[in-house]
């Protein structure tokens, strides 16, 4: 049987953040709310709510990094057992990985009709490895255990313990995806906490971060007089 091949893998080409800007980021209380306000403010519906998409973390996390996507469809051919037990794998969530820099998040589109997972324990320990800041998951992920214990910050739709292999189909890695009804592009800016995710188009980042800074210092400042004039 020869290995299953992705014929469109496209290379990520676009300018990162600086890693300073990042964490700066990850420190910000409210960072999803404050990003989607101004969002909204300039046009842009790119924030999907925790309800939809939640953290599967275990604990408050935050994550601020640049997206690399992957979308899957489900198989056209029916499932034989025995095939798919032994048929390599085509999940291509390590190709991700292998194009990744540092911080930088994996964004997947695997909306199928019943929940199917698409990462579990040992691709989270991968991920991990290779140092991604975390995955959005439109789709199913497993192992919750295993992914809390690799301390890889996941959001997904779903949990199930229900398999991709043979399932699922990877169509294109690093192409224009759809998140929850998000329309989603390689190097998007991806904002993530307890309160939902939010994405940012690269083009738009540098404005959109530099006004959630000064929003942030705002917000610090009134939480300040306010706290000066109880005092009083």
């Amino acid at each position: 049987m020869t290995a299953f091949r992705l014929a469109d893998v496209r290379p990520p080409k676009f300018d990162r953040l600086a890693a300073r800007t990042l964490a700066r980021l990850k420190r910000i209380q409210g960072l999803t709310a404050t990003a989607s306000d101004i969002l909204d403010g300039t046009g842009w519906n790119l924030a999907v709510p925790a309800a939809l998409l939640p953290s599967r973390f275990g604990k408050p996390i935050v994550v601020a990094g640049h997206a690399l996507t992957l979308r899957y469809l489900p198989e056209r051919r029916r499932i034989d057992t025995d095939v798919a037990l032994t048929s390599q794998s085509k999940l291509s969530h390590q190709v991700v990985y292998d194009l990744a820099s540092p911080g930088d998040v994996m964004v997947v589109e695997a909306s199928v009709r019943d929940p199917i997972s698409v990462l579990g324990g040992r691709a989270a320990s991968a991920g991990a490895k290779a140092r991604l800041a975390g995955a959005i998951v439109d789709g199913g992920v497993r192992d919750i255990d295993e992914i809390r214990a690799a301390r890889f910050p996941v959001w997904s739709k779903w949990v199930t313990p229900i398999s991709g292999k043979g399932r699922l189909e990877p169509i294109t890695i690093n192409g224009p995806i759809s998140c929850l009804g998000v329309q989603v592009h390689p190097g998007d800016l991806v904002l993530a906490d307890e309160t939902g995710v939010c994405f940012v188009p690269l083009d738009v980042a540098k404005e959109t971060v530099a006004r959630i800074f000064e929003v942030a210092q705002q917000e610090a400042g009134d939480l300040r007089a306010r706290g000066a004039r109880r005092g009083r």
